[in-house]
């Protein structure tokens, strides 16, 4: 996505590439499965309305079980350790 000529209107400001964000999901612990079993998407977005429209939706820290991790990732880059 190449990113748009801003209009002065704050919530469809672009981001230069499409983007999600990720958690990885803290329970059940199974040691067994790999790190990129874990991952779960919980959304994408290509504008910053995009993006505050589903943080919105997400819980807040103090609702979400201890040790959840989330990560933003660039889209279509595998979301894994190097």
């Amino acid at each position: 996505m190449q990113k748009k000529k801003n209009n002065h209107n704050n919530s469809s400001k672009d981001i230069d590439k499409d983007a999600e964000s990720a958690a990885v999901d803290p329970q059940p612990i199974n040691y067994n499965a790999s790190y990129s079993d874990s991952i779960i998407r919980l959304c994408s977005f290509s504008s910053v309305h995009e993006f505050w429209a589903g943080y919105s939706h997400l819980k807040r820290p103090h609702e979400l079980p201890t040790a959840t991790d989330l990560f933003l990732f660039k889209e279509g880059k595998k979301p894994t350790w190097e």
